[in-house]
């Protein structure tokens, strides 16, 4: 059974690090009403069913020794609970250590960001800046 991590039913699950599941998160407590989420570390069968639960959701792909993934994590990790992005879901998948992501990673740049809009994939591509990432996120809040 998949833990219960949507933001509509009054909280969240705080999300810290672990597998569980085809979910790869360890629910620790559970945030009541905050506004905001953290980020949800997922795996490839995660990604597939976490676009369906939340109406919008933005996706970092990541990779080892990537230098501009680590220099955009604590800029994705302020986005994610800033309370301006509330309505989006921030899901993060490492291609190291999933098939379908390494399998993107061979194909593109790492990080790389895709935003889907109610289940559908909304815009992807490889992002270098802050400014770069805050015009995705402002696209993806304007998507209907």
């Amino acid at each position: 059974m998949r833990p219960e991590i949507s933001p509509q039913h009054g909280g969240y699950w705080r999300v810290l690090a672990g597998i569980g599941g085809a979910y790869s998160f360890t629910v620790n407590e559970w945030i009541p009403s905050l506004g905001f989420m953290e980020i949800i570390e997922t795996n490839d069968a995660g990604l597939r069913q976490l676009v369906h639960d939340y109406s919008k959701v933005l996706v970092k792909f990541t990779a080892t020794n990537c230098a501009i993934c680590e220099h955009l994590r604590p800029i994705f990790e302020l986005f994610a609970t800033n309370r301006a992005y509330a309505d989006i879901a921030f899901l993060r998948l490492s291609a190291d250590q999933n098939p379908v992501a390494k399998q993107l990673m061979d194909q593109q740049a790492a990080p790389f960001f895709v935003s889907y809009c109610q289940g559908r994939l909304v815009h992807c591509d490889t992002l270098y800046t802050e400014q770069q990432l805050r015009a995705q996120l402002h696209a993806l809040q304007a998507h209907l």
